[in-house]
């Protein structure tokens, strides 16, 4: 399956030159945007959240099947390859 993306012109002016975000790229700030972000508290705690800011893992779907498997996986003695990518994307809570 072909999916095509349109280019959408996308505002970032209240956004490019507030202290709080200094360092983001005028295109992730495009991203960010184009997807809902409408504040820059609110892009400020999606690009710099701390540990505290994070959804509790044990409500995600199967989350204790995955911990039994892996304590049954150490206590054989076998190997764990963990992977993933950086937005989490295939992730279903």
């Amino acid at each position: 399956m072909v999916k095509l993306l349109k280019k959408q012109d996308v505002d970032i002016t209240p956004f490019r030159y507030h202290p709080d975000l200094y360092g983001i790229s005028d295109l992730t700030l495009k991203i960010l945007v184009s997807r809902g972000f409408k504040t820059p508290d609110e892009i400020k705690h999606f690009m710099y959240g701390g540990i505290k800011d994070l959804h509790d893992p044990r409500t995600m779907k199967d989350t204790l099947i995955a911990v039994e498997i892996i304590i049954e996986a150490i206590r054989n003695g076998e190997f764990i390859v963990v992977y993933g990518d950086y937005d989490c994307g295939a992730t279903r809570c």
